[in-house]
């Protein structure tokens, strides 16, 4: 019984550390370990909001551990009114649930071809929203878009290919399937 207590104070214990170990700061990003394992973190909320220019690295170096950024975390950047521009890396693969809303100053953003979700409200609000940039078309219209509110054309309405405005659409050769909501809002 005794060796049973013990095994479960040190578990307790384990938890308590791995708890206060998820969340770290580094260059003024926050971020949360989604797995040790995979070696993962997400971009996360901070009580000061994100403001101007944020730059998100595709990797992330804390505690002698390099972690690869995979995803923008539920309301990250929401309320973030001074955000001007975000480069999102190519190591994302999810933009979480209005991980972007209300950011009134946001006027131009560019989605990686790594991005395969994004989020009910991710976008909302967005109201500054000009351009949305892709590279790929294909990939756009395979990204699983929670609603509408989650496709940032709802407010950019101008979609960009490569640099180019799209004022004509040709679907790609291979694409079996646009998913929901891939050209919501897009004029």
């Amino acid at each position: 019984m005794k060796t049973l207590k013990h095994l479960f104070t040190a578990l307790l214990l384990l938890c308590s550390m791995t708890a206060s170990a998820q969340s770290f700061e580094v260059d003024g990003i926050n971020y949360n370990v989604t797995s040790f394992l995979g070696k993962t973190v997400e971009v996360v909320s901070k009580s000061t909001k994100y403001t101007g220019s944020v730059v998100i690295p595709e990797s992330v170096t804390y505690g002698g551990t390099t972690y690869s950024v995979t995803s923008i975390g539920s309301s990250a950047f929401s309320l973030c009114y001074g955000l001007t521009s975000i480069t999102i890396p190519s190591s994302v693969t999810s933009i979480a649930n209005s991980a972007f809303d209300h950011c009134s100053s946001l006027i131009s953003i560019e989605i990686p071809n790594s991005v395969t979700t994004i989020g009910s409200y991710a976008f909302y609000y967005c109201h500054g929203l000009k351009e949305v940039h892709i590279s790929d078309l294909a990939t756009w219209c395979n990204i699983d878009f929670e609603k509408g509110s989650a496709n940032p054309l709802l407010y950019a309405e101008n979609l960009y290919l490569n640099g180019e405005l799209v004022t004509e659409l040709a679907i790609p050769d291979g694409v079996t399937e646009i998913k929901g909501y891939a050209f919501y809002g897009c004029t």
